[in-house]
């Protein structure tokens, strides 16, 4: 190289050898194997933010975006069993990528659901095309039973995601149903825009569950009723 010392060529791969180290070092060491979670149709992708102490834990984790929220609560368990080399000082604000590749029976790798565009009307509304294992109306409600209010997304693959558990009659019942487990069993065809299927929001429900294991929809009243804030 003409116009460059030796001694300067020299410090300069050192400096580029000790920032590869360190990056590498910045990496860690120890990853779990990613869970799935019950209820799981379609694959994810989370991002999250952490610190890592000194001896090399991660601390402070904040999951700053998932595709799906079904993804949050592993993603957060998989990111704290993370290790580290230990060091003398904190790592601020370290960053992931948490890929959940879910297959199905084929092998063949479920997308990740498109994100809502709230700017986008569909020429056609999701509708629903199954209610698998949830029973439609009948006497589904008694004092004792337990139920929960939903709010949830439908994908352009016709599954729901971002499932929100809005308001439940016990604690007991959003322990057990909140997750939604039951409307991601549905099958809807999704809203449809040039033809095409695209992802929507703004679906709500309200699912009664009895002893057995039965599960009842809710009607339109039931949501006025039981559902409103």
């Amino acid at each position: 190289m003409r116009g460059v010392s030796k001694n300067l060529l020299v410090a300069l791969l050192g400096a580029i050898i000790c920032t590869q180290a360190e990056a590498q070092s910045d990496q860690p060491i120890e990853k779990p194997q990613l869970r799935f979670p019950a209820g799981a149709k379609q694959s994810g992708v989370c991002q999250a933010t952490f610190d890592v102490n000194p001896e090399g834990t991660p601390d402070n984790i904040r999951i700053t975006s998932c595709t799906d929220n079904i993804y949050e609560w592993p993603s957060e368990v998989a990111v704290g069993k993370f290790k580290y080399s230990p060091k003398s000082t904190w790592r601020r604000n370290q960053k992931t990528k948490l890929s959940y590749d879910l297959a199905n029976e084929f092998g063949i790798v479920m997308p990740v659901p498109d994100p809502v565009d709230p700017n986008v009307i569909p020429d056609e509304t999701a509708v629903i095309d199954s209610y698998f294992g949830t029973r439609e109306g009948g006497r589904h409600r008694h004092r004792d039973s337990l139920y929960c209010c939903y709010d949830y997304s439908i994908s352009n693959r016709g599954y729901a995601f971002n499932v929100v558990a809005t308001h439940c009659s016990s604690e007991d019942a959003k322990a057990i149903h909140g997750s939604g487990f039951d409307i991601r069993e549905w099958k809807f065809d999704p809203a449809i825009k040039d033809e095409l299927g695209i992802s929507t929001s703004g679906y709500s429900d309200i699912l009664f569950f009895r002893d057995g294991g039965r599960v009842y929809l809710g009607t339109e009243d039931d949501i006025a009723k039981y559902c409103a804030p």
